[in-house]
């Protein structure tokens, strides 16, 4: 974070996002859109690296070795203590098919492909996958999958001064009609090609927040309006969805579109004085 302005408004919007998934698997009855959490952080992840990335490629610093390297101080001293502590909880309570397969997810977690081992197995929604400990990691799995390609995507369009805005829309628009394929439930929610969109919705809102600002709403009246209906975005979102919706699909729109207002609304009353507290 210190290589980009700290906003404590996309603190909030985070707490927003765990409040949502922790409702879903605490209370699934009446929280059955809670998943949507995951999208709402896709979206900032997209918006916080993607500044960062810009910042460092157009100053010429960009170097994968320190990128990564900070990906791994990260995300690894709290991944380990995870994968060690439900080893050990496996190793005392599971019977030994389980204990297997737990060893399984704890591979697949500490290599980032835990969306593609589950894809093998259970769906998210299916009863069984609530027996399973390390599930959430196949949200951390997309995420990575998505930083091995999108640093060398963004170096290369800017070597070859390919116009970035408009690749990172065609990406972006490929991705999503992907995810408009018919195919079963299980292989659209997990699938990382379904979700790369996602996060580059908020790469191409910090493309336009660092050379686009024109392309913002300036007007007070107008940004307030722009974060309530990002407010609105959400709420729906946690309405109207559930585990029999075709997700992520055109569904997503709700919360992702929801994440994009909100972050480019920093100047709203709803950023300033509710997400920053």
């Amino acid at each position: 974070m210190s290589h980009i302005n700290y906003r404590p408004d996309i603190d909030g919007l985070r707490a927003i996002a765990i409040l949502c998934v922790i409702g879903y698997h605490a209370f699934p009855s009446k929280f059955q859109g809670g998943f949507v959490g995951v999208d709402i952080f896709f979206v900032i992840s997209g918006y916080l690296i993607s500044t960062i990335i810009y910042n460092e490629v157009e100053k010429n610093r960009f170097s994968y070795r320190n990128f990564y390297s900070r990906r791994i101080r990260r995300i690894f001293p709290g991944l380990l203590l995870i994968l060690a502590a439900t080893w050990l909880f496996g190793w005392l309570v599971l019977y030994p098919d389980e204990f297997k397969q737990l060893g399984k997810h704890i591979i697949g977690g500490l290599t980032f492909v835990s969306n593609f081992v589950l894809l093998n197995e259970t769906g998210y929604f299916n009863n069984a996958s609530e027996t399973k400990p390390l599930l959430h990691l196949w949200s951390l799995g997309i995420e990575e999958q998505f930083y091995i390609f999108w640093p060398i995507i963004v170096l290369t369009a800017w070597k070859k001064k390919v116009n970035f805005l408009i690749l990172s829309v065609v990406i972006a628009y490929i991705s999503f009609i992907s995810s408009q394929v018919p195919t079963s439930l299980d292989a659209l929610f997990y699938h990382p090609i379904n979700r790369f969109w996602e996060l580059m919705l908020g790469s191409i809102l910090a493309y336009i927040s660092l050379h686009k600002k024109n392309l913002l709403l300036q007007k007070k009246l107008h940004i307030n309006i722009q974060a309530a209906l990002g407010i609105l975005l959400l709420i729906l979102a946690n309405v109207l969805i559930n585990k029999h919706t075709k997700f992520p699909g055109a569904w997503a729109l709700l919360p992702t579109m929801g994440t994009f207002f909100l972050i480019a609304s920093q100047k709203s009353f709803i950023n300033q004085y509710i997400l920053s507290n």
